[in-house]
């Protein structure tokens, strides 16, 4: 059987990506198929990174605490460092600070009308700006999956990313007092 460390380690024996996104369109079938996905090679034998095993990481630790990802996120997370914009789906508001990163593909605006996603509103700076992805999680699965997934997701500001940076740097500590467990780090 697998377990936390496996999926940690990226041993577990899954596949490291499979495209999910050609097949599904729901959330709840996609995860259904991540958590059913066969094995390819024994568990523990090799480390190979799983997107997979992420995913299936991130439903574990839902169900062990009954918060949604985002949530947990957010609770234990981006609230106790005072994070102002660390986690997943910018709001629209906080879209409109995200860099357009990448071409809208065929399947992303298929899933796009399918759930009837609004684009953020337009601005004379960006007219491509309906050309590209903007405040969207780049990932196929992670699209897939709600824009919440453990291995993709979450948008953050660079003075975030740097508070965060510095817990990892004063061993797991913030304003001095215990963080991040010494075993975790």
């Amino acid at each position: 059987h697998l377990t936390a460390r496996h999926l940690l380690l990226h041993n577990t024996g899954l596949p490291a990506f499979k495209p999910y996104h050609r097949s599904f369109t729901s959330a709840a079938d996609c995860l259904a198929a991540i958590l059913t996905e066969p094995l390819i090679y024994p568990t523990g034998s090799k480390t190979v990174y799983s997107d997979l095993g992420m995913v299936s990481f991130a439903v574990l630790l839902e169900r062990l605490t009954g918060q949604p990802l985002d949530a947990l996120v957010a609770d234990r997370i981006r609230i106790p460092l005072g994070l102002n914009v660390f986690g997943y789906n910018p709001s629209p508001d906080q879209q409109l600070r995200c860099a357009p990163t990448e071409p809208i593909e065929d399947w992303r605006a298929a899933l796009n009308a399918a759930r009837d996603f609004q684009f953020t509103r337009h601005t004379p700076e960006l007219p491509d700006e309906r050309l590209y992805i903007r405040g969207q999680v780049h990932d196929p699965t992670a699209t897939v999956l709600g824009g919440v997934a453990g291995h993709a997701g979450i948008f953050s500001t660079l003075n975030d990313v740097l508070a965060l940076c510095r817990v990892l740097r004063d061993a797991g500590q913030y304003n001095g007092k215990p963080f991040i467990s010494p075993t975790t780090l």
